[in-house]
């Protein structure tokens, strides 16, 4: 392929580079400037220098590596899985690292980081040609095949195409284009392969993607439209431009949902997705784009779901694949950036009250400390997704506990866990969902699956349905949160599901002030199964002290007539690395349907926890300082104190 095979007009190769260096000019020098602004962060030129450090010995961390650097081969060996995570391969040919050693470059002038990725990038398109893409004579068993090669384990899979054009090349290339290591024939080489990618994002994503309901068509469309925005002259520029907005419009109203969720059900994929969308908002305004006003409405709406789904410690709930990390700072800025405004992003200034005031500017972020150290606890029930969130405030020391029930599922990031939840007392994680460790096909992909993992109920000992592989799972019947409700000093929620039919599973989980949560199951119990309750808790030191499974740190107070354990367990803090954790296991020995009671609390003085069925319900109570509180709860009706 040439050049002027490409382009509308006829340039020479050093005419096309003398072209782009113009009309990009400015773009570019703002985003050198931007890297620049942190010329006297040492703190994050030291980082900086650790991570380039690695990455010029080609060592890095990837998926399969347990956490450990290895290395991938000089150069980087892009074809070669080294690992039994498929992941490996795909992360490598993201080059993240790419951006870290041009900041590095212009934060520090050493040329040998910008020639390590120009080098590397270089190599790339050299030893990784594109196979041929389908046309009007392909074959069946052919385009079958070519499904196959642009999904599979090779540095050409579609997610991967889109992410380098939007994460990676994209920095890459406003950050080189003004240098000397941007000679006429790597630019050449670089806008081909250019090209390249985007005949690949606009033939084979759509096949792949026809409802635009996954966040790797996301992905792939916003690559799409890097590639048009930033190459005009290109061809077919301006209908790929037209066709990836129109696209990502799908994307927003196939994705986001109305409570302002995302389908996958996964806070850590939403908030990935919501990035993609303020990636494309800045996007819009450097190229005076339009997009779709139902997008910006929906991305505006989906801001809340990234609030609430975030404990008091700033960590993402890990329901559903998500890994365990932060997001408000960046979630701040990137309000900042597309809505000129923090709004509801102002509430995260308690948990992380320093924000870059190159985005933010002070006064701003003084406004957001004080909104945020007063503002009230709040809730959130996404109904499309059944999830449910309630903080009792916004600062470090808040309770909050997270609530799913979502059956069929979505997705293969979902687990085997409806009605598990999240809780935080007075701003300590008390239980936690494990996370995901890893992706590939394992044992322990299964067991951090698995309902034993989650705080869940299981029958004589079976899954409420079937682990098929790591992203599949067999036929399931409907769960759904059903109702919440906001009390007085009360958040609840009310769930069920018929996974184990014709057994029934009945769950209200209920954070009362600040300091206790009851967990309320109504188990019908129609087989005559054994039922186990499992409790993942965060503190690995809990052992069973009579009727109550305690540390230092927390009080259980446990069902009567249950045989009770605590078994050393682990969590996932992210890819292939785990950290000590505890599970609590309730044994119902009588086979026979009967009501739980579970209490969660620091407090010495809560006791006395009783349940019964009443003509109106389950009442729940026990005594805090001698007083007696109770809550009356009809399913799916009502709930309220008596």
């Amino acid at each position: 392929m040439q050049l002027n095979e490409i382009l509308k007009r006829n340039f020479t190769d050093e005419e096309y580079l003398a072209h782009q260096r113009e009309i990009h000019k400015e773009r570019c020098d703002k985003a050198v400037a931007w890297v620049k602004k942190d010329v006297n962060n040492e703190k994050h030129i030291n980082w900086l220098y650790d991570q380039a450090n690695y990455s010029m010995q080609n060592m890095f961390s990837l998926p399969g590596t347990m956490g450990k650097r290895v290395h991938v081969g000089t150069p980087p060996a892009w074809h070669e899985c080294r690992t039994a995570d498929e992941e490996y391969l795909w992360s490598l040919n993201r080059m993240h690292y790419f951006n870290d050693l041009t900041a590095l470059y212009h934060l520090r002038g050493e040329r040998k980081y910008a020639e390590k990725v120009m080098g590397d990038m270089i190599d790339w398109i050299d030893t990784c040609p594109l196979r041929s893409l389908p046309d009007e004579n392909t074959t069946p068993t052919e385009m079958l095949e070519i499904r196959r090669h642009f999904s599979g384990l090779n540095p050409w899979r579609s997610l991967e195409v889109g992410i380098r054009m939007f994460d990676s090349w994209n920095r890459t290339y406003d950050r080189l284009l003004h240098t000397d290591l941007m000679t006429v024939e790597n630019h050449t080489k670089i806008v081909i392969s250019f090209y390249e990618h985007a005949l690949v994002l606009r033939e084979m994503s759509p096949r792949f993607w026809p409802d635009a309901n996954h966040n790797h068509y996301l992905h792939e469309m916003l690559g799409l439209l890097e590639i048009a925005c930033r190459f005009p002259d290109m061809k077919e520029s301006d209908s790929w431009r037209e066709f990836a907005i129109h696209e990502l419009g799908r994307c927003a109203r196939a994705q986001l949902t109305e409570d302002g969720g995302q389908i996958e059900g996964s806070p850590g994929y939403h908030y990935g997705c919501l990035g993609m969308f303020f990636s494309l908002m800045e996007l819009a305004k450097t190229y005076n784009l339009d997009l779709p006003q139902d997008l910006v409405a929906r991305c505006r709406n989906a801001v809340e779901y990234s609030l609430m789904s975030t404990g008091p410690d700033g960590i993402v709930v890990p329901f559903g694949d998500t890994a365990c990390t932060t997001v408000y700072e960046k979630l701040a800025r990137d309000c900042y950036k597309s809505f000129g405004e923090l709004g509801d992003a102002a509430k995260v200034f308690s948990i992380f009250p320093n924000n870059d005031p190159d985005v933010i500017p002070e006064e701003e972020q003084a406004k957001a400390r004080e909104i945020a150290k007063n503002a009230p606890g709040k809730d959130n029930h996404q109904h499309q997704i059944d999830q449910y969130f309630a903080r009792t405030g916004w600062t470090r020391e808040a309770s909050y506990f997270g609530f799913l029930c979502h059956t069929p599922v979505c997705n293969g990031h979902a687990q085997q866990d409806p009605m598990t939840f999240v809780l935080y007392l007075n701003g300590d994680p008390v239980v936690v969902d494990p996370s995901y460790y890893t992706y590939r096909e394992c044992e322990e992909r299964k067991m951090y699956k698995s309902p034993e993992y989650h705080s869940t109920i299981t029958f004589d000992n079976k899954p409420p349905y079937v682990y098929t592989s790591r992203w599949t799972f067999g036929p399931q019947k409907e769960g759904k949160i059903r109702s919440s409700y906001r009390l007085d000093n009360v958040f609840a929620a009310d769930a069920s599901h018929h996974c184990y039919d014709p057994d029934y599973h009945k769950r209200l989980c209920a954070l009362v002030g600040e300091d206790v949560f009851l967990v309320a199951d109504d188990v019908i119990n129609v087989t005559g199964s054994v039922a186990r309750l499992y409790f993942h808790m965060h503190d690995p030191e809990v052992k069973i002290v009579g009727n109550e499974a305690k540390s230092d740190r927390i009080r259980v107070l446990l069902p009567e007539g249950v045989e009770a354990e605590v078994v050393a367990s682990e969590r996932s803090t992210r890819t292939d690395i785990t950290v000590p954790s505890s599970r609590i296991i309730l044994t119902d020995p009588s086979r026979k349907s009967r009501l739980y009671l579970t209490l969660f609390t620091k407090r010495d003085d809560v006791t006395d926890p009783k349940i019964e069925r009443t003509e109106d319900g389950v009442r729940v109570s026990y005594k805090q300082a001698g007083e007696e509180i109770a809550l009356l709860w009809s399913f799916t009706n009502s709930l309220k104190k008596v």
